[in-house]
């Protein structure tokens, strides 16, 4: 892995012996000026069946400079695998503590001639999504949309206690979750044990499994998206 290679002189020789050069820029909208001694780090990461994995990165301290932010990112081509799908992300940390941070990666392809820009939210907004006390339900399944499905399943968060609770589409559930910026992990828990239609069952069996592997989530236009990586899981409308 290649980290913190913020000398220009370098990135340029680097680019000229078997390197690739990623310019970009970081931008927030918030209005919140970002400290001086804040650090920018964009990452690449390799989206591939066996899962995530970190290709290259580089880190630079701002000195008091507002968005957008350029960087300059080296990725050795040796890197660049076929079948495989690599994203960039992006943060900013001040103190050990994250400010922004992109709420999903930008999608690129080797030697793309694409500037890539990288839209940063704040980390405590990303927190407060006004998750709890609505009613969420299911929309799309892995990318699919739900077809024929009189009674979807849904799902509910209780942000005091960490609490969810929900239809899976035969049976109610309940259970735990902890999340941190987009970053998410839910255990359902326990669950009634009724039994119903066969395609409601295999529904709700997928859609058990699937939200035991969820490890982000971000609302997207007002769809609740829960995914394993840039994998998207289930997708969830508010419930009218």
């Amino acid at each position: 892995m290649i980290s913190a290679l913020a000398v220009t002189g370098i990135l340029i020789a680097q680019t000229q012996s078997g390197f690739e050069l990623i310019a970009g820029e970081a931008v927030h909208r918030e209005r919140i000026a970002i400290p001086a001694g804040a650090v920018l780090t964009v990452s690449l990461d390799a989206f591939a069946k066996e899962g995530q994995t970190n290709v290259a990165e580089v880190s630079q301290t701002l000195t008091g400079k507002q968005s957008p932010l350029p960087f300059q990112l080296p990725i050795p081509r040796a890197a660049y695998k076929k079948g495989v799908r690599y994203g960039l992300r992006a943060e900013v940390v001040l103190n050990g503590k994250r400010m922004f941070e992109t709420a999903k990666a930008f999608m690129i392809s080797p030697n793309s001639k694409i500037r890539p820009v990288l839209p940063l939210v704040k980390v405590a907004s990303m927190a407060a999504w006004s998750l709890s006390e609505k009613n969420w339900t299911l929309f799309a399944v892995e990318g699919k949309k739900l077809e024929g499905i009189e009674e979807p399943p849904t799902i509910r968060f209780d942000s005091r206690e960490l609490k969810i609770n929900g239809f899976g589409g035969v049976n109610r559930y309940f259970g735990n979750y902890q999340s941190e910026g987009p970053l998410m992990q839910i255990d359902p828990g326990g669950m009634t044990m009724m039994a119903g239609e066969e395609a409601a069952m295999q529904l709700e069996s997928k859609f058990i499994r699937l939200l035991e592997k969820v490890n982000r989530g971000y609302v997207e236009e007002g769809e609740l998206v829960l995914s394993r990586g840039e994998k998207e899981l289930l997708r969830f409308v508010l419930k009218k």
